[in-house]
């Protein structure tokens, strides 16, 4: 689950596997965001996409 905040609420990309990834092995995870949408891939399983609002918020603000 890769959750987000960028001002207009919550939103959450989620990608279900078939096992569980509890299993004392390393796996590979990437998870972005950019202006249209947020993506989580993990391992060689189908990724998940989430597009963003329409009324979202573009740039952050990191002022504090």
């Amino acid at each position: 689950l890769f959750s987000f905040d960028v001002g207009n609420g919550p939103l959450e990309v989620k990608v279900e596997t078939p096992a569980a990834l509890n299993d004392e092995r390393w796996h590979h995870v990437r998870a972005e965001r950019n202006i249209k949408e947020a993506s989580l891939y993990v391992d060689h399983h189908p990724g998940a996409v989430q597009k963003a609002p329409a009324d979202g918020h573009i740039h952050l603000q990191l002022n504090s």
